[in-house]
């Protein structure tokens, strides 16, 4: 981007035009994948290759033989996953490589996209990462809020989780200023 257009936008909207390229590659620039090849197949034993070629192995008749099984499903495409699906795995990618300040984005904007619990934790561990420690703290919160409004086996699938949230908000607790009026 030139400088004379960088001026025009604010880093928030820098990093949200990022992250739409980078959406936008990934879905719109992704190379077709093609079905998996089928599996060679098996070599007739050498009795079998000695009878005559008209005649099944068995002495039944052709009605006797079953159909192949079916082919491997062909592997996804990355265009078939949804779009807050793909701006996850790239935001978790980058967190794991640390580079958060992309990170972060992509992460927010999958969860606003589909926001599912395990997203806003993963949101939450990056801006943690980053340094941006009340935003982290927030997003802990409202983490465990929405686990509270789960089903038992909901809490249960995120239990690991909220251990580690709640881990994290008490080491927060004396990082992060309030301000009482």
């Amino acid at each position: 981007m030139t400088s004379a257009r960088a001026s025009l936008l604010s880093p928030w909207m820098a990093k949200a035009l990022q992250v739409l390229v980078a959406w936008l590659a990934l879905t719109v620039g992704a190379p077709l994948v093609l079905a998996q090849p089928e599996a060679p197949l098996e070599e007739e034993p050498a009795e079998a290759a000695a009878e005559s070629p008209d005649e099944p192995p068995d002495g039944g008749t052709d009605e006797d033989v079953e159909p192949p099984p079916p082919s491997p499903e062909p592997r996804r495409d990355s265009r078939d996953k949804p779009p807050a699906e793909i701006l996850f795995d790239q935001g978790l990618k980058d967190m794991l490589a640390g580079k958060y300040d992309t990170a972060c984005p992509a992460l927010a904007e999958s969860f606003r996209l589909d926001p599912a619990p395990g997203a806003l934790f993963t949101l939450a561990e990056c801006e943690m990462g980053r340094g941006r420690l009340a935003t982290a703290q927030t997003h802990y919160r409202d983490f465990l809020d929405r686990v509270e409004r789960m089903t038992e086996e909901g809490k249960e699938r995120q239990q690991q989780r909220v251990d580690v949230a709640n881990e994290k908000l008490g080491e927060l607790e004396g990082r992060v200023p309030t301000l009482t009026i």
